[in-house]
């Protein structure tokens, strides 16, 4: 089977921009999402990042810890 014909890259789907220019609209693209988009967005990207590097995927720890205290004697 000849690869190079069924490899293409649709030049289309392309554009070039400067970087400053693509940094705002980045920003203002993820700024009209709600925060419940943004935050699908950002797990997805977690699991991804994790998938890559770590060979379990943990999820968010939720850690609480209780510390005791002396109380202080009043001046």
């Amino acid at each position: 089977m000849d690869f190079s014909k069924t490899r293409l890259i649709d030049k289309t789907a392309f554009t070039k921009t400067m970087l400053h220019t693509a940094d705002t609209a980045d920003r203002d693209y993820w700024l009209s999402r709600t925060p419940e988009e943004r935050s699908e967005a950002l797990e997805f990207l977690r699991e991804q990042y994790i998938a890559m590097h770590y060979e379990t995927r943990p999820e968010f720890q939720r850690v609480c810890t209780l510390v005791e205290r002396k109380r202080r004697s009043s001046m």
